[in-house]
């Protein structure tokens, strides 16, 4: 009876880890990527590698990878659903927004960090 619970704790190991070792492969392999305008030059970079000062060019179905500025935008709709339980897209327009503005009050994009196109 031992031997049996001892080999099936072994082979339940066993099949875990070689599971989490291939999440992991998977996850190493499926990065997103962002068009960043930085020193001029248009670039195709992880998500991760964007810096503050990088402008971010999006285009429908992009995701926005990074807190950030509109610094122009023509009919840029965005589902914040996750962030504020708004079930439509609100549109984001280019400008300041203060700094004490609740979330769903931030029609534009403006929290902190980057700067997103």
């Amino acid at each position: 009876m031992l031997a049996v619970v001892f080999g099936s704790t072994i082979l339940g190991f066993a099949q875990e880890y070689n599971a989490s070792n291939a999440v992991e492969k998977l996850r190493s392999q499926v990065t997103i990527k962002s068009n960043v305008q930085r020193d001029g030059q248009t670039k195709s970079l992880p998500s991760e590698q964007i810096a503050a000062g990088d402008i971010v060019l999006l285009s429908a179905g992009s995701m926005i990878p990074a807190d950030g500025i509109v610094l122009e935008a023509n009919d840029l709709f965005v589902n914040q659903a996750v962030l504020t339980g708004e079930t439509f897209p609100v549109e984001k327009k280019p400008g300041a927004v203060p700094s004490k503005a609740s979330l769903a009050e931030r029609d534009e994009l403006r929290i902190h960090g980057h700067q997103c196109k």
